[in-house]
């Protein structure tokens, strides 16, 4: 089974095909990038795969939002993800999400393969990602870890309570009365996960603070 991720933006603009392959292709031989569904200017999909083994990395789609359109797929995918949000920790991140998610006018969807772990397959991964994300406010959902807000703080906690980290810090976002504070920790911190999912900064973290709204 795939290891999905979405990528969810304010922006309608699609960035076309060959973009993405000439950023892959400047990477070197390694990576394959194929258009399978769509055009240039308006692809539908792509899957990006290791060019000298047999390991798809991923299968790239887009998803336009049109609001108020039944059986649009990008619609269905906000309405069910409104829906899940209203279970997340921490409460008080909930409301950002459930303002921001009806403002969503397209989703970019990996589903990634086991590739992905094979000769530093998540590179092209993240490379791409910076190119349909570039200066657009977006909003990231991956499955087993939770939501990313446009600032790119982890906001929600769906890891499993066996999680540890062996890198660097993560950040991490509260949004207390209007502004976002963020603050970085440990996966593996159980004390501040449990602060952290009950909407509380951890005890002895520095947090940065958004300036009050106007």
């Amino acid at each position: 089974m795939p290891y999905h991720m979405w990528y969810l933006t304010t922006s309608e603009e699609r960035v076309p095909f060959h973009e993405f392959a000439d950023l892959v292709d400047g990477i070197g031989e390694t990576y394959s990038l194929t258009l399978t569904e769509g055009t240039d200017a308006e692809w539908v999909e792509i899957s990006l795969a290791h060019r000298k083994a047999d390991h798809p990395i991923g299968d790239f789609r887009y998803l336009p939002v049109h609001e108020g359109v039944s059986d649009d797929g990008g619609a269905q995918e906000i309405a069910c993800f409104l829906e899940e949000i209203e279970d997340c920790q921490p409460a008080c991140n909930v409301p950002w999400l459930r303002q921001f998610l009806p403002q969503v006018r397209t989703i970019y969807r990996w589903s990634l393969w086991s590739g992905t772990e094979v000769s530093n397959g998540w590179d092209p991964v993240r490379q791409l990602e910076d190119v349909f994300i570039d200066g657009e406010e977006a909003a990231v959902y991956a499955e087993l870890e939770g939501w990313t807000n446009t600032d790119g703080n982890h906001i929600t906690w769906e890891f499993t309570e066996r999680v540890s980290w062996s890198g660097e810090p993560w950040w991490f976002g509260l949004h207390l009365d209007g502004r976002w504070h963020r603050f970085q920790m440990d996966l593996g911190d159980r004390e501040g996960r449990d602060c952290f999912k009950r909407g509380v900064v951890p005890p002895g973290v520095k947090a940065l603070v958004d300036p009050a709204p106007h």
